[in-house]
Protein backbone atom coordinates (compact mmCIF):
# COMPACT_ATOMS: atom_id res chain seq x y z
CA UNK A 1 0.00 0.00 0.00
CA UNK A 2 1.57 3.15 -0.81
CA UNK A 3 1.87 6.07 1.48
CA UNK A 4 -0.95 8.31 -0.42
CA UNK A 5 -3.01 5.59 0.10
CA UNK A 6 -2.10 4.96 3.88
CA UNK A 7 -2.87 8.51 4.69
CA UNK A 8 -6.26 8.60 3.77
CA UNK A 9 -7.16 5.67 5.30
CA UNK A 10 -5.52 6.92 8.54
CA UNK A 11 -7.94 9.81 7.49
CA UNK A 12 -10.73 7.91 6.70
CA UNK A 13 -10.21 5.98 10.38
CA UNK A 14 -10.21 9.44 12.16
CA UNK A 15 -13.33 10.38 10.61
CA UNK A 16 -15.33 6.77 11.31
CA UNK A 17 -14.32 7.12 14.90
CA UNK A 18 -15.65 10.57 15.22
CA UNK A 19 -18.96 9.68 12.86
CA UNK A 20 -21.27 10.20 14.84
CA UNK A 21 -20.80 13.67 15.64
CA UNK A 22 -21.08 14.29 11.98
CA UNK A 23 -24.29 15.23 10.74
CA UNK A 24 -25.50 14.44 14.49
CA UNK A 25 -29.72 14.92 13.82
CA UNK A 26 -31.33 17.19 16.09
CA UNK A 27 -34.27 14.55 16.55
CA UNK A 28 -31.81 12.14 18.15
CA UNK A 29 -32.35 10.49 21.86
CA UNK A 30 -30.95 12.00 24.69
CA UNK A 31 -28.73 8.49 25.00
CA UNK A 32 -27.43 8.40 21.26
CA UNK A 33 -26.57 12.46 21.94
CA UNK A 34 -24.79 11.50 25.39
CA UNK A 35 -22.86 8.25 23.69
CA UNK A 36 -21.67 10.22 21.22
CA UNK A 37 -20.47 13.25 23.81
CA UNK A 38 -18.60 10.69 25.49
CA UNK A 39 -17.02 8.87 22.35
CA UNK A 40 -15.72 12.28 20.71
CA UNK A 41 -14.73 13.66 24.68
CA UNK A 42 -12.31 10.48 24.63
CA UNK A 43 -11.32 10.94 21.16
CA UNK A 44 -10.16 14.50 21.36
CA UNK A 45 -8.73 15.26 25.24
CA UNK A 46 -6.60 18.15 23.84
CA UNK A 47 -9.99 19.48 23.09
CA UNK A 48 -10.92 23.02 25.30
CA UNK A 49 -14.00 21.61 26.67
CA UNK A 50 -14.58 17.51 27.69
CA UNK A 51 -18.27 17.49 26.31
CA UNK A 52 -19.18 18.59 22.97
CA UNK A 53 -22.02 20.70 21.54
CA UNK A 54 -24.87 19.30 19.23
CA UNK A 55 -22.92 19.38 16.25
CA UNK A 56 -25.82 19.30 14.02
CA UNK A 57 -25.47 23.23 12.62
CA UNK A 58 -21.65 22.27 12.71
CA UNK A 59 -19.90 20.98 9.82
CA UNK A 60 -16.34 19.96 8.23
CA UNK A 61 -15.49 18.38 4.76
CA UNK A 62 -11.83 17.13 4.60
CA UNK A 63 -10.17 16.01 1.07
CA UNK A 64 -6.64 15.09 -0.09
CA UNK A 65 -5.92 15.71 -3.74
CA UNK A 66 -9.73 16.81 -4.29
CA UNK A 67 -10.95 12.96 -3.01
CA UNK A 68 -13.20 13.85 0.04
CA UNK A 69 -12.71 12.14 3.50
CA UNK A 70 -15.57 12.35 5.37
CA UNK A 71 -18.99 10.73 6.55
CA UNK A 72 -20.72 14.60 6.47
CA UNK A 73 -22.97 13.91 3.13
CA UNK A 74 -23.17 18.07 3.49
CA UNK A 75 -22.52 20.63 2.11
CA UNK A 76 -18.86 21.20 0.27
CA UNK A 77 -18.20 24.81 -0.82
CA UNK A 78 -20.79 26.44 1.13
CA UNK A 79 -20.82 30.46 1.34
CA UNK A 80 -22.86 31.73 4.38
CA UNK A 81 -26.64 32.94 2.40
CA UNK A 82 -29.87 33.76 3.33
CA UNK A 83 -30.70 33.90 7.18
CA UNK A 84 -29.81 31.25 8.62
CA UNK A 85 -31.62 29.88 12.10
CA UNK A 86 -29.38 26.74 13.51
CA UNK A 87 -28.83 26.10 16.85
CA UNK A 88 -29.51 28.46 19.18
CA UNK A 89 -26.42 29.79 21.37
CA UNK A 90 -26.68 30.36 24.70
CA UNK A 91 -25.07 33.46 26.00
CA UNK A 92 -22.33 34.28 28.66
CA UNK A 93 -20.98 30.82 27.74
CA UNK A 94 -18.52 29.11 25.56
CA UNK A 95 -20.13 26.96 23.08
CA UNK A 96 -17.68 23.86 21.61
CA UNK A 97 -18.51 22.09 18.54
CA UNK A 98 -16.07 18.92 18.07
CA UNK A 99 -15.09 16.48 15.25
CA UNK A 100 -12.67 14.22 14.08
CA UNK A 101 -11.08 17.35 12.19
CA UNK A 102 -11.08 19.88 14.56
CA UNK A 103 -13.16 22.11 17.31
CA UNK A 104 -14.91 25.49 16.86
CA UNK A 105 -16.01 27.68 19.27
CA UNK A 106 -18.41 30.71 19.76
CA UNK A 107 -18.79 32.90 23.41
CA UNK A 108 -20.83 36.07 22.82
CA UNK A 109 -21.68 38.29 26.48
CA UNK A 110 -25.76 38.26 27.28
CA UNK A 111 -26.40 41.87 25.88
CA UNK A 112 -22.57 42.09 24.18
CA UNK A 113 -22.24 43.75 20.74
CA UNK A 114 -19.82 40.62 19.24
CA UNK A 115 -19.18 37.16 19.31
CA UNK A 116 -15.61 35.82 19.47
CA UNK A 117 -14.88 32.49 17.38
CA UNK A 118 -11.69 29.84 17.79
CA UNK A 119 -10.91 26.85 15.95
CA UNK A 120 -8.32 24.33 16.06
CA UNK A 121 -7.48 21.48 13.97
CA UNK A 122 -7.30 18.20 15.91
CA UNK A 123 -3.17 16.46 16.37
CA UNK A 124 -4.88 13.73 14.29
CA UNK A 125 -5.14 16.36 11.16
CA UNK A 126 -1.93 17.64 12.51
CA UNK A 127 -0.32 14.41 12.03
CA UNK A 128 -1.06 14.44 8.13
CA UNK A 129 0.94 17.73 7.75
CA UNK A 130 4.14 18.30 6.31
CA UNK A 131 4.83 21.77 7.28
CA UNK A 132 2.52 24.90 8.24
CA UNK A 133 -0.37 25.56 7.50
CA UNK A 134 -2.70 28.75 5.55
CA UNK A 135 -6.12 29.68 6.91
CA UNK A 136 -8.01 31.55 4.35
CA UNK A 137 -9.34 33.80 6.21
CA UNK A 138 -13.09 33.60 7.28
CA UNK A 139 -16.22 34.22 5.40
CA UNK A 140 -19.22 35.21 7.19
CA UNK A 141 -23.03 36.62 6.87
CA UNK A 142 -25.13 38.66 9.82
CA UNK A 143 -28.76 38.19 9.62
CA UNK A 144 -28.76 36.96 5.90
CA UNK A 145 -25.92 39.95 4.77
CA UNK A 146 -22.41 39.02 3.82
CA UNK A 147 -20.36 41.11 6.11
CA UNK A 148 -16.52 41.57 5.30
CA UNK A 149 -14.33 38.79 5.20
CA UNK A 150 -12.06 38.34 8.21
CA UNK A 151 -8.09 38.11 8.22
CA UNK A 152 -6.45 35.10 6.62
CA UNK A 153 -3.68 33.63 8.73
CA UNK A 154 -0.84 32.00 6.23
CA UNK A 155 2.13 30.05 7.39
CA UNK A 156 1.28 28.85 10.83
CA UNK A 157 1.93 25.95 12.91
CA UNK A 158 -0.46 23.38 12.33
CA UNK A 159 -1.63 23.76 16.36
CA UNK A 160 -2.29 27.06 15.74
CA UNK A 161 -5.52 28.22 17.46
CA UNK A 162 -7.43 30.68 14.72
CA UNK A 163 -9.44 33.22 16.16
CA UNK A 164 -12.19 36.39 15.81
CA UNK A 165 -14.62 38.14 15.98
CA UNK A 166 -17.98 38.84 15.09
CA UNK A 167 -18.34 42.41 14.93
CA UNK A 168 -21.58 43.50 15.58
CA UNK A 169 -22.71 40.71 16.62
CA UNK A 170 -25.96 41.33 19.24
CA UNK A 171 -28.35 38.75 21.12
CA UNK A 172 -31.42 37.19 18.45
CA UNK A 173 -28.37 37.51 15.67
CA UNK A 174 -28.20 34.94 13.00
CA UNK A 175 -24.89 34.29 12.08
CA UNK A 176 -23.68 31.53 9.12
CA UNK A 177 -20.02 31.07 8.48
CA UNK A 178 -17.47 29.34 5.94
CA UNK A 179 -13.71 29.02 6.52
CA UNK A 180 -10.71 26.93 4.60
CA UNK A 181 -7.47 25.63 5.76
CA UNK A 182 -5.10 23.73 3.53
CA UNK A 183 -1.52 22.27 4.21
CA UNK A 184 1.05 20.09 2.24
CA UNK A 185 1.29 16.25 3.03
CA UNK A 186 4.63 14.23 3.05
CA UNK A 187 5.50 13.13 0.18
CA UNK A 188 3.12 15.48 -2.32
CA UNK A 189 0.03 16.34 -2.46
CA UNK A 190 -2.55 18.81 -0.51
CA UNK A 191 -4.88 18.68 2.07
CA UNK A 192 -7.75 21.27 2.34
CA UNK A 193 -10.54 21.52 5.49
CA UNK A 194 -13.75 23.19 5.14
CA UNK A 195 -15.58 23.77 8.12
CA UNK A 196 -18.80 25.69 8.32
CA UNK A 197 -22.44 26.06 9.81
CA UNK A 198 -24.72 28.86 11.16
CA UNK A 199 -26.44 29.35 14.87
CA UNK A 200 -28.71 32.09 16.47
CA UNK A 201 -27.29 33.53 19.49
CA UNK A 202 -29.45 33.78 22.74
CA UNK A 203 -30.39 36.42 24.86
CA UNK A 204 -29.99 34.07 27.79
CA UNK A 205 -27.44 32.08 29.69
CA UNK A 206 -27.37 28.69 30.51
CA UNK A 207 -29.42 27.45 33.25
CA UNK A 208 -27.51 25.11 35.69
CA UNK A 209 -28.87 21.69 34.04
CA UNK A 210 -28.51 23.04 29.98
CA UNK A 211 -24.77 23.41 29.76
Amino acid sequence: MGFSMKLRTLLVSAVITAGTMIGFSSAASAASAASAASAASAAHADSPTAAPATASDFHSVLTVDGKRISLDAGHAGVTPAGQPTGQVLPCGTQNTFIDANGTYTVQHACGGATASWSYRLSTTACATAAGTVNEAGQIWALNGVTKPKQAPHPGVICRYVFHGTYNPARDNNSIAYSDVITWAVPGGGVATLQYYGHFKLSAYPCSPTSC
